[in-house]
């Protein structure tokens, strides 16, 4: 099986479905378990190394390594800036400069671009059928894409906090006029990032939807749930 991202090497490597430095805060001072609907309380030996905690096989050790650094290094640098300052998310706005003091503008675009390339590995390894060609078209040029959106949920409190880390099921919205979405959940310590990818217009009206090509590549905290469907 050739890589989905750059299809020319064999896909020999297996992308965290959490990245491995937010597991290893997560888990710092405790023992990481996995729970699945089938598996309950599974000892995960080794959260760098597990390939529990990895998704199928779908792209090259230089995709998943050098070629998208960039994006890794920015998320591990965004999630580090909410883990270690509690503060109290509630619909407040942050600045990119604030998460980035230096070349915030084009971090902003690795951390879409990171959860981008997370969305691709999870087609890949579960809807194979699923056209991944602007995706990838996206992640080979570094540019945005304009059909993939996040959200950003936090939670301040010390009692919380510390929940571990969650994945959702991806959902799938068909509308009447032929058009789809597709939508999925991340939470990750204090933070939840959900995921959406749709060739739907989406309104900017959508309270807490980002985008790095909107309002300055700032965004804005939520502390309630979007809610996709009809209702766009």
């Amino acid at each position: 099986m050739k890589c989905w991202i750059c299809k020319l090497n064999e896909a020999d490597s297996g992308e965290h479905i959490v990245k491995a430095s937010d597991l290893k805060a997560i888990f710092a001072s405790s023992k990481a378990f996995l729970h699945t609907i089938d598996k309950k309380n599974v000892p995960i030996q080794s959260t760098k190394k597990s390939d529990l905690l990895k998704f199928k096989k779908v792209i090259c050790a230089k995709c998943n390594n050098s070629a998208t650094q960039e994006f890794d290094y920015a998320w591990e640098e965004f999630s580090d800036y909410f883990r270690n300052n509690l503060i109290q998310f509630d619909g407040k706005k942050i600045k990119k400069a604030k998460i980035f003091p230096l070349n915030s503008r084009d971090n902003m675009k690795y951390v879409h671009l990171y959860w981008l390339k997370i969305l691709g590995c999870y087609l890949a390894s579960n809807y194979s059928e699923f056209d991944l060609e602007e995706i990838r078209g996206s992640l080979n040029r570094k540019k945005y894409n304009k059909k993939f959106f996040l959200c950003f949920f936090g939670r301040a409190t010390k009692i919380d906090r510390r929940i571990g880390a969650l994945v959702s099921d991806l959902n799938l919205y068909n509308y009447p006029d032929k058009s789809f979405a597709l939508e999925t959940v991340f939470v990750i310590d204090c933070l939840s990032i959900q995921l959406v990818y749709s060739d739907k217009e989406i309104p900017r009206i959508l309270e807490g939807m980002w985008h790095p090509a909107w309002t300055r590549g700032n965004i804005t905290l939520n502390n309630g749930e979007l809610v996709f469907g009809d209702g766009w």
